[in-house]
């Protein structure tokens, strides 16, 4: 059963919007795009159950620390405290409590599933298919310079959206398809690739989710796949992309090590205050600025953010726009640092185990995290779940003591 669970979420979670387009294209419904909300209240609801059930039956098994579980526990309680206190828009409060919880609570439930008889590999085998459709879909469309998407009435679908403030957009005018960002310098935008996704931000993540399985694996399918999706991910033009393959450059030339990645974390939030203080705050600086306008929202006093829901894309005020440890700033104080501690605890955890077995699925593993982690500091898109899951997704399943047990034979205290 296990086994089934995982892969039909990992299937669902890709697909859903694909197929749900599709669907729109028969039934002609606005009803049809608005079920992507309903994808994730089945999930919530789908694996509270399951835990509610391992509960009553006592098959849980955990592997991570009591200290990192009462961490996930102290955000989780504090993210319900601040969305009940805050008088903020109840749109913009749903968001941000599915987008602060949702990626941990994949991580502590797919951690303490209890696995019997299921196959990491088997797991990486239907990834690495789906990452064959990701990419030829996504050369294919691009290919097409939006026909496909005009001829599947993408833009009716997404117009049909409501809680999407950039929907109702000509596809020729939308971020999602073109990028603007270089256009100082090239003087025209540049098309974006988006796949089965119908967005680049997310395809980037599903590509910095998977790239380092096949960046470190071996073999020549894994160095073609790798050729491809890196091929794939320039044509997303995303600057989460481009930062996620330097930090996968840097960790296929020197050993992974968490203290390291804190320091290079620090250095990256010092560049951003000197890049903000000369002036570099608009364009594609806007993500430096963003986390910049929270720190000095926590610096005047606000210790506990200006309100949850306020700050962020989403929030009310422009303060912590576009980057996602910015926005969790504003929304809910110093408690985003213990968010960091938590990754960073997950983060030594797959260290410690890849150091001990050499196996590169734990080192894949930590990698799309740490890169997933920086660009969550500039990038509210890092928030967006469908290809960041498959990161918490992995780590998770990573680090269940019976997956550990498995392919060790041994018990992991």
């Amino acid at each position: 059963m296990a086994n089934l669970i995982i892969l039909s979420y990992l299937y669902i979670n890709t697909f859903s919007s694909f197929i749900l387009l599709l669907t729109y294209n028969i039934i002609k419904s606005s009803l049809i795009p608005k079920a992507l909300i309903l994808k994730d209240v089945y999930i919530f609801f789908l694996f509270y159950f399951l835990l509610l059930i391992f509960l009553v039956r006592g098959k849980i098994y955990m592997t991570l620390k009591f200290c990192t579980l009462f961490a996930i526990f102290i955000f989780l309680i504090s993210l319900f405290v601040f969305f009940f206190l805050s008088p903020a828009e109840m749109t913009s409060k749903l968001i941000y409590l599915r987008r602060y919880s949702y990626f941990l609570l994949i991580f502590v439930l797919f951690n303490a599933i209890p696995i019997k008889q299921i196959s990491i590999l088997n797991l990486i085998r239907h990834l690495k298919l789906i990452t064959f459709l990701v990419i030829i879909w996504g050369f294919f469309e691009y290919a097409t310079n939006l026909k496909i998407w005009y001829l599947l009435n993408l833009n009716d679908f997404w117009a049909s959206i409501s809680i999407d403030p950039w929907a109702n957009v000509p596809l020729e005018e939308s971020g999602r398809f073109f990028s603007w960002d270089l256009s100082f310098i090239i003087g025209h935008k540049i098309q974006r690739a988006v796949s089965i996704f119908l967005d680049p931000t997310l395809l980037s993540s599903f590509i910095i989710a998977v790239l380092p399985i096949f960046l470190y694996g071996k073999g020549l399918s894994n160095k073609i796949f790798s050729f491809l999706l890196i091929i794939l991910g320039i044509l997303t033009v995303s600057k989460a992309f481009f930062l996620a393959l330097f930090i996968f450059i840097f960790y296929s030339v020197f050993q992974i090590n968490t203290q390291i990645s804190i320091i290079f974390i620090i250095l990256t939030i010092f560049v951003a205050y000197f890049l903000v203080n000369i002036g570099l705050n608009t364009g594609p600086f806007s993500h430096v600025a963003g986390m910049y306008t929270s720190i000095e929202e926590i610096v005047k006093g606000k210790i506990l953010g200006i309100g949850f829901g306020v700050a962020g894309n989403y929030g009310e005020l422009d303060v912590g726009a576009e980057s996602g440890f910015g926005s969790m700033l504003g929304n809910i104080g110093v408690f985003a640092f213990l968010y960091l501690i938590i990754i960073f605890s997950i983060l030594r955890q797959l260290e410690k185990i890849y150091r001990k077995t050499n196996y590169y699925l734990y080192k894949s593993v930590y990698v799309s995290l740490f890169a997933w982690t920086a660009v969550m500091l500039y990038s509210e898109s890092a928030f967006g779940i469908t290809g960041n899951a498959i990161i918490f997704l992995l780590a998770g399943l990573l680090l269940n003591k019976n997956i550990l047990i498995n392919f060790y034979k041994e018990d992991v205290k």
